[in-house]
Order: C-alpha cells, then structure tokens, then sequence
C-alpha cells in the first residue's frame, strides 16, 4: 500500500503541472525566441532524463530471484511496445503497470 501512495505522490505533481501549463505552452511555443530556446534545451533534457531512467532500470530489471527479473524484463518490453507500436500513452501504462506487479509480486 505504501508503494502505491509513494506513486501517486511522485506522479500527480508532474501530471497536474501539464494539465495546468498546458494551455499557456501551447501559446508562448509559437513565439521564435521560446523555440530556439526549446531546441537547444531539449538535448539537455533527454539528457537528464537518460541519467535518471539507467539507474532506475537497472534497479528495476535486476531483482532478487531471477523470476521477478524476468517478469519485469517481460513487463518493460510490453510498456515499450504499447508506447512505440501502439502509440499508448503513459498516464495509462503507469496503472497497468502497478496492477501488474502488485498481482504477480503476491505470487513470487
């Protein structure tokens, strides 16, 4: 139950500032200086994020019995293919995600 109120904490901040921002970033996007600043920023930012996400994913596909890995190797990929192939977005793979590993953790 923790994990799940941890998740929603971490999440919900970042969620309700898109919805919130949304509107006024579509608006200021058309301005020129807003989109040079936009693509020299943006390699940064993937950037920061591939520095999160390694350490994250190493911590989540290496656990300690080697099912528990494979499952969230398995899950990682099925994510990956839901985003890229069939165009999901996150805020519906988060859920299924936690269901997910709730059920399958209860029984490994």
């Amino acid at each position: 139950m923790g994990t799940l109120v941890a998740a929603i904490a971490i999440f919900t901040p970042s969620f309700a500032f898109i919805i919130l921002a949304a509107p006024f970033l579509l608006r200021i996007r058309q301005n020129p200086g807003i989109r040079h600043f936009l693509k020299g920023v943006t390699p940064a930012v993937l950037g920061a994020i591939a520095a999160a996400a390694i350490p994250l994913a190493q911590a989540t596909l290496i656990q300690e019995t080697l099912a528990r890995s494979l499952f969230a190797i398995i899950i990682s990929i099925l994510a990956l293919i839901a985003l890229l192939r069939f165009k999901r977005p996150t805020w519906q793979l988060v859920p299924l995600g936690a269901i997910a590993g709730l059920i399958v953790g209860s029984l490994l």
